[in-house]
């Protein structure tokens, strides 16, 4: 399993924050990272110190023009249907 850099304890409690109020969902650890899934799907989590978000093609295409990148966990192997926030 390679090593993935840590997300910095301040990215980390913001997203906690963020995620703390939000209507039923669950948080789980993937690849390391704080992750929220909601209905069983992942939807937005922490990689290092990105945030990546699950997205309709429609609005994946118009963050992809404007400024976000694909999310990948292994270079060149994009994660269809996420983004990474700018």
């Amino acid at each position: 399993m390679p090593k993935f850099p840590a997300s910095s304890p301040k990215l980390r409690k913001a997203f906690e924050a963020a995620v703390l109020d939000l209507p039923p969902q669950q948080v789980r650890v993937v690849f390391g990272y704080p992750c929220l899934f909601v209905n069983g799907y992942m939807t937005v989590g922490l990689f290092g110190d990105d945030l990546f978000l699950r997205l309709a093609e429609g609005d994946q295409t118009t963050l992809l023009k404007q400024v976000g990148k694909p999310f990948s966990v292994m270079p060149g192997k994009a994660m269809a249907g996420y983004t990474v926030a700018p």
